[in-house]
């Protein structure tokens, strides 16, 4: 379960009511403008057996230094704000997990702003 891979079962997640709402307004607190997508999937490892995964694809030019700081505020908020089962990943990390192509999964999208 600590790892997101190509051929992992992956669905979309919905959480009980109101968390989704709370985990998003937190990440939005945080963030400085440079996420791009979060997408959330269930890891199902068996009938028993599942996680909740975060995943946050940055923008490409985002320091290195600016990912680890906001992925360790995520991370710590994830750990403590609920008894939920959550893991946290850089999409680049998972890239060949291709959440991107499970249905349902993408929870925010920063829309972009049109260049003149």
């Amino acid at each position: 379960v600590s790892e997101l891979k190509k051929g992992d079962r992956l669905v979309a997640e919905h959480l009980p009511a109101g968390l989704q709402e709370q985990i998003l307004a937190f990440i939005a607190s945080v963030d400085d403008g440079s996420i791009r997508n979060l997408y959330l999937v269930r890891k199902i490892v068996s009938e028993e057996l599942f996680v909740s995964a975060w995943v946050v694809r940055f923008d490409r030019n985002t320091d290195a230094a600016v990912k680890e700081e906001m992925m360790n505020r995520i991370y710590w908020y994830l750990d403590t704000g609920s008894d939920w089962r959550f893991t946290l990943y850089d999409y680049d990390g998972v890239l060949p997990a291709r959440v991107d192509k499970v249905p349902g999964s993408c929870v925010y999208e920063r829309k972009q702003t049109p260049v003149h």
